[in-house]
């Protein structure tokens, strides 16, 4: 059984090197680019309008 402090610790580190390497792209893309990156990264695959549209319809 795993200490509930360690999941703390590894959480806390995961967290400190996922900012720390956020910010990497930055000193190869433009602000734009590094945007699209983020959009990308968050598992959204449609497009605005297509969202929209499906907003507008209920679905």
């Amino acid at each position: 059984m795993v200490p509930p402090h360690v999941y703390f610790v590894v959480s806390a580190v995961f967290h400190y090197l996922g900012l720390a390497l956020a910010v990497l792209p930055f000193a190869r893309v433009d602000v734009l680019g590094v945007a699209w990156l983020k959009s990308r990264g968050t598992g959204t695959r449609r497009s605005p309008a297509g969202f929209v549209r499906e907003l507008a319809s209920g679905e």
